[in-house]
């Protein structure tokens, strides 16, 4: 009863705040795909195969996936070698797709700020902010307790975000003018996610961290990839 869908691991996933039944897509095989949920298990009940996903081929290994806030025909996606897609899911529409090259490789994640802009992470710790208007990067900075960020999560009620990575998270402020650093925490022990070869060292490869806000609470949820959760309060910052 499924439709064409992924012929290699998916890396991310990602559901519409606009649809719920709105799944996308997207990993190693350089698609990103647009499930509908609903239409499929009617499908299934029904024991027909009618229902087709929306494809939009990148052609490179896409990294992270995401929804525009206000838009919910608009999704988006980003490649490892540093390109930026945006597009709309329909595809009997003709509004051309934006794609960006960042000129910049390891493009891990991505998250929208608002309506008008968005921050790109990178496998560096940058942090770039577009501006989904003008179609280009704004600014760039450093995140100063990042090696590599794996993914940025937003809370739009808090005005607040996380930077999740390698080896710690940070946590931020944010208004329409600045950004600014609240708090920082690394989840375990450098003994255990250190390696240490030729008296040089290095991360174990593999290590990260992620997480995301509770929403409704100033609360955050944080978990890394020797097995620890935490749960971080920052009803104080």
């Amino acid at each position: 009863m499924f439709p064409e869908f992924h012929k290699d691991a998916i890396r991310e996933i990602c559901v519409s705040t606009g649809n719920r039944n709105l799944v996308i897509s997207g990993g190693f095989d350089g698609n990103v795909f647009v499930t509908d949920i609903s239409r499929l298990c009617s499908d299934i009940q029904k024991n027909e195969k009618k229902s087709e996903n929306s494809l939009y081929p990148c052609r490179d290994v896409v990294g992270s996936v995401s929804w525009h806030p206000e838009d919910s025909f608009l999704a988006s996606c980003t490649t490892d070698s540093g390109t930026l897609h945006i597009f709309d899911i329909r595809t009997d529409k003709r509004r051309p797709a934006v794609v960006y090259d960042t000129a910049k490789k390891e493009l891990y994640t991505h998250a929208y700020r608002d309506s008008n802009s968005m921050l790109l992470g990178f496998g560096d710790g940058n942090i770039q902010v577009f501006d989904t208007r003008n179609k280009r990067s704004v600014m760039s900075f450093h995140d100063p307790h990042e090696k590599s960020i794996g993914e940025i999560k937003f809370d739009y009620q808090t005005r607040n975000f996380a930077v999740f990575g390698i080896p710690e998270f940070t946590l931020w402020n944010y208004d329409e003018n600045s950004m600014s650093l609240c708090t920082h925490h690394q989840l375990a022990d450098n003994n255990m996610i250190m390696n240490v070869i030729n008296n040089t060292s290095t991360y174990f490869p593999g290590y990260k961290t992620s997480g995301d806000f509770r929403k409704g609470t100033r609360s955050l949820a944080v978990t890394d990839s020797c097995g620890t959760l935490a749960l971080y309060d920052f009803s104080n910052n």
